[in-house]
C-alpha cells in the first residue's frame, strides 16, 4: 500500500483584545403553552406563540377562480395541519340539535373569527366573511398515523379515518334513519335506504376494500342532498403512506393502501357532472402523489414548497413574525441574532422571502429548560435514516461531504419525485444494482421536498437551511465514519482537543498528530473509490474526528460557514475556513486549513488570512494549523510555526 505524506504546519498567535460582549436572555414573563398542546386553531389563539395567519383564508378565495382545488406541499411542522383546521373552522356549516342550519351570526365560527379581543386580520375582510364563513358542509380526511406494522392494521386504520369523516354527521345518520326506516320485509331499498346502510357500515368500520374508493364520494352526495350546497374537502397528510414507506422499515408493500387512498380522493374530486365538491384544500409533505391527483382530476393546482406562490408566507414564519414573537417573550436583540443563526434559512425561489420552521421557533420559546440553548427540535422530530443505505455509494458520499462541509450541494432538482422513481431508488439498495447506479438526483430532490435543503441564488445549487439541519446531515456522515473509523478518528479528535486546550503547543504534540493522521487516512482511503474528491474527503474526516470526539471535554467544535463566522482579510480566497475549534469559554480558537497535493505552508498561509468577524465573540488566542496530504512513496514529515510577539520560529523535519 502506498504511504501518505502528511505535512502539518501550526501557528499560535496570542494577543489581548480590549473587547467585551455581554449577552443576556430574559426569561419570558409568562409560562407559555407548549406548541404541541394547541391541537387546533382555536386552541392556538390562546397560546403565547400564536401568529395570525388568517389572511390566508382571503388569499385562498381570491385565487380560486378558475382553480378551486389546491394542493400544497411543505415539510412537516410548518403549519399544514393548523392551516387546514383554520380553514375548516372558518367555512364549516353549523347546525342546531334538530339539524337546522344556524344563522351565520349564531355560529361559533363567527364568534371566533370576528372576536374583537383577538383582532384577527380576517375580521376586516367583510366580503369573505359574508360569502364563505360557515357556508359549506365539509369532508375532512386526515391521514396522520395511518401506517401500521402490517397491511391489515394499516387497512383498519384507513377504515378508522373514513369513519371519522362520517362521524361528523352521525346526527344526520340518525335523522335519515328515522325518516327512511329499513323494514325487515322490504324487497327493494330506496336510494336513501342504501345510503343509510352505507353510512352504517362506515360508522361501524365495516367497509370492504371495494367500498373504500367510493366512500367519500357517497358521503359528498348525501351531504349535498341534505344541505343543497356543494362540499368543501380537506385532505391532510395525503402522502403519509409513501413517507412512512421511506422512513420506516415496513414488512409489507404499501402500494395497495396508496392506490385505495388515491382512488378514493380522485373519485371524490371527479370532473363529471355529478361532482358535489366546490373547493378542495389538500396538503402533504412531498409531491410524490401529485401525478395521481392531477392526472385524473385535472382540476388540482399544485403549489410546491419554497416556490413563488401566494401561499408561501403562510407556511413557516417570516422574519417579522419571529421578531414579534421574540419581543413578546422578552428576548433581547443579541438572543434574537442567535435564533436567526440557528433556525433561519429557507429561501423562497424568486422572492425576497426567508422562512423559519414554525415548530422549532415555538418550541424554543416554550422549552422548559432554558439552559439548553438551541435544541434541534425539528430535526429530531423526524428521520432520514434511509440515508444510511446510501452512504457507501461514492456519489452520495461525495455530495453529503460537500453538504456538511460547505453547506451547499449541486444536483438536478426533479420536478416530481413520484412513486415509481422512489421504487427504483430503493430497489437499488437490495444488492441488485451496482452502487454507482444510485440516482443522487432522486435522493437529494426528496431531501429538498422533506425540508432538509433550500434554494440558493445559483442554478442547481442547494444549501443546508440552518445549523439545526446541519446536525441531521452530520449524523449520517458521522454514522458512516463511526462504523469504519471509530478508534483512529477518536485518537485524532482527542489530540486536536489537546492542542486546542494546551497553552504550550510542542513539536512533540504535532508529531503525534501527524502520526495519528498517518494511521487514519490510509484506512479511510479504502472506504471510497478514486474519483471521490480527496480534499473534501479529508475535510470531512478531520471535521468528524474533531466534532465527534470532544464530548465530555471542554472543547466546542464549530464549522465556520454558519456558526463562528470568520471574515478573510482578502477577497481573493474563499470566505470560510475548513474547520474552526473553539474552547468552552470562547477564549481560544483554532483555525484549521486542509490541502491536498500542495504544501502545509500553503494551507497555513490561507488559515492565517482569516480573522474573527465583528459579530462574534473575540478569542484571546488564535491558533492556526495547516495540514497537507500527499500520496506518494516518501516518508511522512511535518512543519510547524509558532508566532509570539510578532517573532516567527520554525522547525522542519
Amino acid at each position: 500500500m502506498s504511504k501518505f505524506f502528511i505535512e502539518l504546519c501550526a501557528i499560535l498567535t496570542s494577543y489581548q483584545l480590549i473587547y467585551a460582549k455581554i449577552t443576556t436572555t430574559v426569561e419570558p414573563t409568562e409560562t407559555p403553552e407548549a406548541p404541541e398542546t394547541a391541537l387546533d386553531f382555536e386552541g392556538l389563539t390562546k397560546c403565547s406563540t400564536f401568529v395570525d395567519k388568517t389572511l390566508m383564508i382571503e388569499i385562498f378565495f381570491n385565487h380560486s377562480d378558475p382553480w378551486k382545488y389546491h394542493l400544497i406541499t411543505c415539510p412537516r411542522k410548518f403549519g399544514k395541519s393548523i392551516n387546514i383546521d383554520m380553514m375548516k373552522r372558518f367555512v364549516q356549516i353549523e347546525v342546531d340539535d334538530s339539524g337546522n342550519v344556524k344563522k351565520k351570526e349564531d355560529t361559533s365560527s363567527y364568534q371566533l373569527f370576528t372576536n374583537p379581543s383577538l383582532g384577527l386580520q380576517i375580521s376586516e375582510c367583510k366580503t369573505t366573511i359574508k360569502d364563505h364563513l360557515a357556508e359549506y358542509p365539509i369532508i375532512h380526511l386526515e391521514l396522520h398515523d395511518i401506517t401500521d406494522s402490517t397491511f391489515n392494521r394499516t387497512l383498519s386504520n384507513l377504515r378508522q379515518k373514513i369513519k371519522n369523516c362520517f362521524e361528523m354527521y352521525r346526527w344526520l345518520y340518525d335523522i335519515l334513519s328515522k325518516k327512511h326506516p329499513i323494514g325487515a320485509g322490504s324487497k327493494k331499498k330506496s336510494t336513501q335506504q342504501e345510503q343509510i346502510e352505507f353510512m352504517s357500515k362506515a360508522l361501524d368500520e365495516n367497509l370492504s376494500v371495494l367500498d373504500i374508493p367510493n366512500s367519500l364520494d357517497i358521503l359528498s352526495k348525501i351531504l349535498y342532498e341534505y344541505f343543497k350546497k356543494k362540499i368543501f374537502v380537506f385532505v391532510d397528510e395525503y402522502d403519509i403512506p409513501i413517507v412512512d414507506a421511506i422512513t420506516k422499515d415496513l414488512d409489507f408493500d404499501i402500494q395497495e393502501i396508496i392506490n385505495l387512498i388515491s382512488e378514493m380522493v380522485q373519485r371524490l374530486l371527479k370532473t363529471s357532472k355529478n361532482n358535489y365538491v366546490e373547493y378542495a384544500f389538500i396538503s402533504g409533505i412531498t409531491n410524490t402523489m401529485v401525478p395521481l391527483f392531477i392526472a385524473k382530476t385535472k382540476r388540482v393546482y399544485y403549489h410546491r414548497f419554497l416556490n413563488d406562490h401566494v401561499f408561501s408566507p403562510y407556511y413557516g414564519l417570516i422574519q417579522q413574525e419571529v421578531d414579534d414573537l421574540l419581543e413578546r417573550h422578552n428576548y433581547d436583540a443579541e438572543a434574537g441574532k442567535e435564533v436567526i443563526k440557528f433556525y433561519k434559512g429557507y429561501s423562497v425561489k424568486e422572492m425576497v422571502l426567508d422562512l423559519y420552521n414554525t415548530y422549532s421557533i415555538t418550541s424554543y420559546l416554550t422549552q422548559v429548560d432554558k439552559n439548553v440553548s438551541f435544541p434541534a427540535f425539528w430535526a429530531e422530530s423526524g428521520s432520514i435514516d434511509f440515508l444510511k443505505k446510501f452512504t457507501k455509494d461514492d456519489d452520495v458520499y461525495d455530495k453529503l461531504s460537500h453538504l456538511v462541509l460547505l453547506k451547499e450541494v449541486q444536483f438536478k432538482l426533479i420536478p416530481c419525485v413520484d412513486i415509481e422513481l422512489l421504487k427504483v431508488l430503493f430497489a437499488k439498495t437490495q444488492n441488485t444494482y451496482p452502487a454507482q447506479q444510485v440516482d443522487v438526483n432522486v435522493i437529494f430532490s426528496y431531501l429538498f421536498e422533506s425540508g432538509y435543503l433550500s434554494y440558493t441564488a445559483k442554478a442547481d445549487v442547494y444549501t443546508i437551511p440552518n445549523q439545526e439541519i446541519e446536525t441531521a446531515f452530520s449524523f449520517y456522515l458521522f454514522d458512516f465514519y463511526g462504523k469504519n473509523l471509530g478508534p483512529e478518528a477518536q485518537s485524532v479528535g482527542e489530540e486536536l482537543k489537546r492542542i486546542l486546550d494546551t497553552t504550550q503547543v510542542t513539536r512533540k504534540m504535532l508529531i503525534k498528530l501527524k502520526t495519528l493522521l498517518q494511521n487514519l487516512i490510509p484506512k479511510a482511503e479504502n472506504l471510497i473509490s478514486s474519483h471521490v474528491e480527496k480534499e473534501f474527503h479529508y475535510h470531512s474526516l478531520i471535521y468528524y474526528s474533531a466534532k465527534k470526539f470532544h464530548a465530555g471535554t471542554s472543547a466546542e467544535v464549530r464549522m465556520l460557514c454558519e456558526d463562528s463566522k470568520l471574515a478573510p482579510n482578502t477577497k481573493k480566497i474563499k470566505r470560510r475556513a475548513d474547520i474552526v475549534m473553539v474552547n468552552q469559554d470562547k477564549t481560544v480558537m483554532m483555525i484549521i486549513e486542509i490541502k491536498s497535493n500542495l504544501t502545509a505552508r500553503n494551507a497555513l498561509e490561507v488559515a492565517q488570512m482569516y480573522k474573527p468577524s465583528e459579530d462574534m465573540d473575540k478569542p484571546k488566542i488564535i491558533k492556526y494549523m495547516g495540514i497537507n496530504f500527499k500520496r506518494n512513496m516518501s516518508e511522512v514529515g511535518y512543519t510547524y510555526d509558532i508566532v509570539r510577539d510578532s517573532a516567527i520560529f520554525a522547525d522542519d523535519m
